[in-house]
């Protein structure tokens, strides 16, 4: 490693990761400076890649990175299925991003309302030695806000603004390039789609659904829990093959909790939002990302308040954003459609959500021993080793909440 100018945190970086960094800092100039590596985040902040912050400072100036890698362990990368995610993600920051992006400046949408996504600088998807290289959004003042806290009103409308934009493209590339569109449909991997293909998914989901039945204090909420996580899975496949059939599904985000949005304020104004990672982007129902983001990331006190002025919200952005390539949203995506496409995933995202809360509810060490478990072999076959049993009252209570809050909501408006 002696050929190359690092230091810091960079000792368990593969050689091969290394030379491609090394090659894409020398591509854009600076193959003379120093770069040195820091740690990004704590545990529970990425479960499938590593994140490096990098700083290159040289005679050139200086550049402000990112550098996402995959694990090198094979075990782990199995267990995380790393080959087919961070090939999403180098598909969608080489091609789909960028495509998008051409249908937004040829049809004349002004730079301030164009798709924001971080400067790809470098994108390699050979295994095992995956690396994708972006900007460092911290110097142009994009933070994280806190992953334990509901997300802000105001934030939850901008984040559905990003998706009607976002959305709006995949219907353009459908009507404009069709044989494109099919194209990237079916090469992104699904990571829930494979689910169900494995054998230990079953008993795994059974495992979590004892956990719930377990912290319900509500005899309704535990009678209404039993055979959810089940049928949550055998909902998985049912809905994958209507979604490759149908006319009204995306390019989804597929991944929208709060630590992979970043926002922009000036004083107490949200003035903008960047979403961040697309290693679970697929083809699906918009909806997916809609509720994905509300469920996990908004409380069941503003839900009830605001989730029908969201989904509103929503529908109305996707009419502004088609407009602008002569489409009309009650033939794209008309609302009833939408509204169908709520109910149609309820049970599917209940299963889901209540699978990740159970991760994101945790302490800082839980999560470290849950990260850690979700990277060797045969992850989830050992049920148990994941269960709240031997977590501490508060965690119970805070998955017990979540849990509520969830059966409420869906209740709520009819989605259950």
């Amino acid at each position: 490693m002696a050929q190359y100018n690092f230091e810091g945190d960079y000792k368990n970086v593969p050689e091969g990761q290394l030379k491609f960094i090394h090659q894409v800092i020398q591509e854009h100039g600076h193959g003379n400076s120093k770069i040195v590596f820091e740690p990004v985040g704590q545990a529970g902040d990425n479960f499938i890649a590593s994140v490096k912050r990098m700083h290159v400072d040289g005679e050139n100036g200086s550049m402000r990175l990112i550098a996402k890698l995959a694990p090198p362990i094979e075990a782990v990368r199995q267990s995380l299925n790393t080959a087919v995610l961070f090939k999403n993600e180098h598909i969608m920051y080489t091609e789909i991003l960028p495509k998008f992006l051409y249908f937004q400046k040829r049809a004349g949408i002004p730079e301030e309302e164009q798709i924001k996504f971080p400067k790809c600088y470098g994108s390699s998807a050979e295994a095992p030695n995956e690396v994708i290289i972006l900007e460092d959004l911290k110097p142009l003042d994009f933070i994280m806000l806190d992953k334990t806290a509901p997300l802000p009103t105001d934030c939850v409308y901008s984040i559905l603004k990003c998706f009607a934009a976002f959305h709006s493209l995949s219907f353009v590339m459908r009507q404009r390039e069709p044989g494109t569109f099919d194209r990237y449909k079916s090469t992104l991997f699904d990571m829930w789609g494979a689910m169900p293909q494995k054998d230990d998914m079953r008993e795994f989901f059974l495992s979590m659904e004892k956990d719930m039945i377990s912290v319900l204090e509500d005899p309704d909420y535990i009678n209404m829990t039993k055979n959810k996580m089940s049928e949550a899975l055998g909902q998985i496949a049912k809905i994958k093959k209507e979604d490759m059939e149908n006319k009204y599904s995306v390019i989804v985000q597929g991944d929208c909790w709060t630590n992979n949005v970043m926002f922009r304020f000036e004083g107490e104004k949200l003035a903008d939002t960047m979403l961040i990672d697309y290693q679970l982007s697929r083809n699906a129902s918009p909806v997916y990302d809609l509720l994905f983001m509300i469920l996990l990331c908004t409380d069941i006190t503003t839900r009830e308040k605001h989730f029908n002025e969201w989904i509103d919200y929503y529908h109305e952005e996707l009419e502004k954003s088609l407009s602008h390539y002569g489409l009309k949203v009650n033939f794209v995506y008309p609302r009833d459609r939408l509204d169908t496409d709520l109910r149609r995933y309820g049970k599917l995202m209940f299963g889901i959500c209540a699978f990740l809360g159970s991760i994101l509810i945790r302490n800082t060490e839980d999560v470290a021993k849950v990260t850690e478990l979700m990277q060797t072999e045969n992850a989830y076959e050992q049920p148990e080793k994941y269960g709240l049993a031997a977590s501490d009252l508060d965690t119970r209570n805070r998955y017990r909440d979540r849990i509520s809050g969830l059966l409420s909501t869906l209740l709520e408006f009819g989605l259950m």
